[in-house]
């Protein structure tokens, strides 16, 4: 695997390694920052928004090289193809879901300062469940593409 898939492997972990550290700094935006009592709730929401689209970024960036290693594993790999390839397909849409929702979280946030509760609370609801059923994915979908990367050379 030292030709181009085995390129496309390092580079894929290196995209993922590079979108973890995005999502690590979108959390760590509000410990680094005072949150104090004179904080205005225009700033804080903006701080809001820092965070979640930073993160929303790692999260994609993530998922890309998730399925930049999965899908060139299974291409250089073929014993582990069908446990990599539909894990690098369920690792892309899923992690794209799991960024624009975590957007939409800060939004849907935001619009319960401007009208009532009663109405926002569903949707609020929904996204907060959407952003859940994204991660369980992805998490599911990189134990079996690990297990397909742990599979033997040589099939059974």
């Amino acid at each position: 695997m030292a030709g181009p898939l085995g390129s496309r492997i390092f580079l894929g972990v290196l995209v993922a390694t590079i979108g973890v550290v995005l999502q690590a700094a979108g959390s760590a935006i509000p410990f680094l920052s005072s949150y104090g009592s004179n904080l205005s709730l225009p700033d804080f929401i903006r701080r809001m928004w820092i965070e979640a689209i930073i993160g929303a970024f790692g999260i994609a960036i993530f998922a890309t090289g998730l399925f930049l290693a999965f899908w060139s594993i299974a291409r250089a790999r073929p014993v582990t193809r069908p446990w990599t390839a539909a894990a690098a397909f369920v690792v892309l849409p899923s992690g794209l879901v799991g960024a624009v929702f975590r957007v939409l979280y800060v939004q849907v946030w935001w619009m319960m300062f401007s009208g009532p509760i009663a109405q926002i609370d569903p949707l609020f609801s929904a996204v907060g469940l959407t952003q859940l059923a994204a991660g369980f994915a992805v998490t599911l979908a990189i134990l079996v593409g690990l297990f397909g990367v742990a599979r033997p050379f040589v099939s059974l």
